[in-house]
């Protein structure tokens, strides 16, 4: 339907809010469709996604934002609570994880996708984010700042964990291999990968 955008620091969502809709279920142009044209369909051609989506879509959102995902996150890393790798990987699950997950996780949901294939979406978006933030410890360590775009060696002149200090640069590397290779296989069991 209608949509109109809620935002804030770090969110930009489209809403979908009740509109007019046509006897066949489409939605009447210049209800909402002048104002978010579809490429691929006609204006009027635009359907609605349903409610239930849409609260999931936003309960999705919510928990990754929330104490369960990003403020957890870096509740954990500005009070330095990640003094274990298991520790440390919470941290990560719930700052770049939830980054990750969350729009892969509400594109699927979005698009009507099954449960099974949701379920899927979500571990490969896990162990991708897991993977990024070891490689971006990796390269903390190891890369220089013209290389990174930032100042390498921030981690450890802050004290912060990383995946390099508790495992070592090499062992970190296979981590995040075993990472992405769980992600692929998580797509490929559901017939997506």
């Amino acid at each position: 339907g209608r949509r109109e955008l809620v935002s804030g620091p770090a969110v930009r969502v489209a809403l979908p809010l009740p509109c007019k809709r046509s006897s066949s279920g489409k939605v009447s142009s210049g209800s909402c469709g002048s104002r978010w044209p579809s490429p691929a369909l006609g204006d009027d051609q635009m359907p609605a996604p349903p409610a239930e989506r849409c609260l999931r879509a936003v309960r999705v959102l919510a928990e990754a934002a929330g104490v369960a995902g990003m403020v957890g996150g870096q509740a954990i890393d500005l009070d330095g609570s990640a003094q274990d790798a298991g520790a440390l990987e919470d941290l990560h699950l719930r700052n770049t994880g939830a980054l990750i997950r969350a729009p892969s996780v509400l594109g699927a949901i979005m698009a009507g996708a099954a449960d099974s294939t949701i379920a899927a979406i979500d571990a490969y978006a896990r162990d991708l984010g897991l993977a990024f933030q070891i490689i971006d410890d990796v390269l903390d360590v190891e890369g220089s700042d013209a290389a990174l775009g930032k100042t390498a060696g921030k981690d450890a002149a802050r004290g912060k964990p990383t995946f390099p200090a508790f495992y070592g640069g090499e062992p970190s590397r296979r981590l995040a291999v075993d990472c992405i290779m769980r992600a692929k296989a998580a797509l490929a069991a559901e017939g997506l990968g």
